[in-house]
């Protein structure tokens, strides 16, 4: 009995008027496909920061002015990690870090792994041959 009148009093008394989150459609975006981000209430700007801690040299931030918008639609630029904050005014109302996918599979990446097994597996077999060739004298 009192557990039942401890959830109507929670139910009725302390869930959230609105969105709280901020949330992003997918749990991995892809570059290049649109998904959407779920503000929290009174957010007025959105900063997305790609690859933030890096050099001033790659970090690059977009800012979006959402006020009033419960979601907005996003398509990321660039793969790697996007941290997303919402910001009232001044202060922050809640923060994400994203891991954006390629859309495919970067062909640089397979040509260096093709490369390093070649210089591997190369290497090991001239030390194996070095280390079983028979000398006769």
């Amino acid at each position: 009995m009192i557990a039942n009148a401890m959830m109507i009093f929670v139910c009725l008394g302390f869930l959230p008027a609105g969105n709280t989150v901020l949330e992003v459609g997918e749990k991995f975006p892809v570059v290049g496909q649109e998904t959407s981000i779920s503000l929290p209430d009174g957010t007025r700007l959105l900063e997305m920061t790609y690859q933030p801690e890096a050099s001033e040299q790659v970090e690059k931030t977009e800012q979006h002015v959402v006020e009033g918008r419960e979601s907005i639609p996003w398509t990321p630029a660039r793969a790697g990690v996007v941290k997303i904050e919402a910001k009232a005014e001044k202060e922050s109302l809640g923060e994400i870090v994203v891991s954006v996918r390629f859309d495919g599979v970067p062909l640089g990446g397979v040509v260096i792994c093709l490369v390093s097994a070649m210089l591997l597996f190369g290497g090991a077999l001239i030390s194996l041959k070095t280390l079983f060739r028979s000398e006769v004298n």
